[in-house]
C-alpha cells in the first residue's frame, strides 16, 4: 500500500468516527462513571449557589429559595427564613454524592426510576434547579432505591440516569424548608406564667425559687382543689419547643378576641404572646423584653455585662418573630389558652365541692 492510499483510508476512518460520534445517541453527553462524583463539574462550587427552585410533579413551582444578604428566604412564604441546616444538608449531599451505577437512558423506562420530566403525566418526583451565577443546573430527584440504598437521579437535558450513594431529602412544600422553630424556653427557666382571657378569666402560676419542685396556682379558692400538680406544672412548657405549622406576615389586621400570655423567666426576660383565632385555627404573635440596663456610672461591671446579655437574648428572639404571626398545632394552642376551671377538680353534680 503506497503512502497516498494509506492517507486516504486514514482520512475516511476519521470522517466515519466523527459521524458515529455525532449521530449515535448518548455519546455527545456527559459520561457518568461509577465512583465519580455525581456533580463532578460543579460540586466544588456548591457554595456559590444563590437560588434553588423546587418544582413538583406536574410542573408547578412550589418553593423558591433565595440567598439574600440576611440569609436564605422562601419566596412563597413572603421571604420567611429558610432552615439553613436543612438546606445545607441537601446542598452538601448533592456535592458529595457518588455515582454507584449507571441506569437507563431510555425515556420509556424513566418512570420506573422516577426520573422522567416533572411535566410528564403522573410524575411524582421533584426537579431542583440550582443557580450558580448565570448557570442553572437542573437535577431530577427520583425514587429511593429501597432495596439497595441511594436514590435515582438525572441531570436535566442529559439522557443518562444514575443511582447515587445517598438519599436527597427534598420536599415540594414551602413550609418544609422553613425554620419552623419559634422559641424554645425550657420549664426549668420559667418563674411565672400568666394567661388572661378577654372576659377576665385569668391563670397565674409561679415559683418563688428555681429550686421549687412545683408551680403554685395563685387565687385558688379554699373550697376547690387543683386537678393535679402535672396540670399546673405543664403550663411552664407553654413556650418549650414551640413550633408553627403556618406563618404569615403580621399586617396588623383585626384579630377578634385576644388571649394574652406572659412568661417570666428567672433571668428577668419576659416573653409575651397574643393568641387569637382565625378561620377556626389558633395563631399567635410574640414579643420579648429584658430588664433595663443599669446606669453604668458606679454599677457593678459584672451586673452590666449580665444585663447586656439579657438584652441581646431578647433582641435575638424579637429579630426572628417581629413582623410575623404563627399558626400553632391545635393541641399547643389549646394548652396555651387554658381557662382557670380546667385546672381544677370538677364540682359534684349538686354544684357543691
Amino acid at each position: 500500500m503506497n503512502q497516498r492510499h494509506f492517507s486516504v483510508l486514514l482520512l475516511a476512518s476519521l470522517v466515519l468516527a466523527v459521524a458515529i460520534f455525532l449521530l449515535v445517541p448518548g455519546l455527545t453527553e456527559r459520561d457518568e462513571i461509577s465512583g465519580d462524583l455525581f456533580l463532578r463539574d460543579v460540586g466544588g462550587r456548591i457554595n456559590e449557589v444563590n437560588r434553588m427552585v423546587v418544582t413538583a410533579g406536574g410542573g408547578e413551582v412550589s418553593s423558591t429559595l433565595v440567598k439574600r444578604d440576611s440569609g436564605w428566604t422562601i419566596r412563597e412564604l413572603d421571604d420567611y427564613p429558610v432552615d439553613w441546616s436543612r438546606l445545607r444538608a441537601v446542598l452538601a449531599g448533592l456535592a458529595e454524592a457518588v455515582v454507584v451505577e449507571q441506569k437507563t437512558s431510555n425515556p420509556e423506562y424513566y418512570p420506573h426510576l422516577g426520573v422522567e420530566a416533572v411535566t410528564e403525566d403522573g410524575a411524582n418526583n421533584v426537579l431542583l434547579e440550582l443557580s450558580l451565577g448565570d448557570q442553572v443546573l437542573g437535577i431530577i430527584v427520583g425514587n429511593d432505591a429501597t432495596s439497595r440504598g441511594g436514590q435515582y437521579v438525572r441531570l436535566s437535558g442529559i439522557a443518562q440516569s444514575v443511582l447515587i450513594d445517598r438519599g436527597i431529602d427534598v420536599s415540594a412544600e414551602p413550609l418544609s424548608w422553613a425554620d419552623d422553630g419559634i422559641v424554645d424556653i425550657g420549664s426549668a427557666l420559667v418563674a411565672e406564667i400568666e394567661i388572661s382571657h378577654p372576659d377576665g378569666d385569668m391563670i397565674r402560676v409561679r415559683k418563688v425559687s428555681a429550686d421549687d419542685t412545683d408551680f403554685k396556682l395563685e387565687n385558688l379558692p379554699e373550697e376547690r382543689k387543683i386537678l393535679s400538680s402535672w396540670s399546673i406544672n405543664s403550663l411552664a412548657n407553654t413556650f418549650s419547643l414551640l413550633r408553627m405549622d403556618a406563618v404569615k406576615p403580621d399586617i396588623g389586621e383585626p384579630s377578634g378576641e385576644i388571649v394574652f400570655i406572659s412568661l417570666l423567666m428567672f433571668s428577668g426576660i419576659e416573653v409575651t404572646a397574643e393568641a387569637f383565632e382565625r378561620e377556626g385555627r389558633g395563631w399567635i404573635r410574640l414579643k420579648a423584653s429584658a430588664p433595663s440596663l443599669p446606669d453604668a456610672t458606679g454599677a457593678d461591671e459584672q451586673a452590666v455585662q449580665l444585663a447586656r446579655a439579657l438584652v441581646e437574648e431578647a433582641e435575638s428572639i424579637n429579630g426572628k418573630v417581629n413582623g410575623w404571626v404563627y399558626r400553632l398545632p391545635v393541641s399547643k394552642f389549646e394548652a396555651m389558652t387554658k381557662r382557670f376551671e380546667q385546672l381544677l377538680e370538677p364540682l359534684d353534680d349538686g354544684g357543691g365541692v
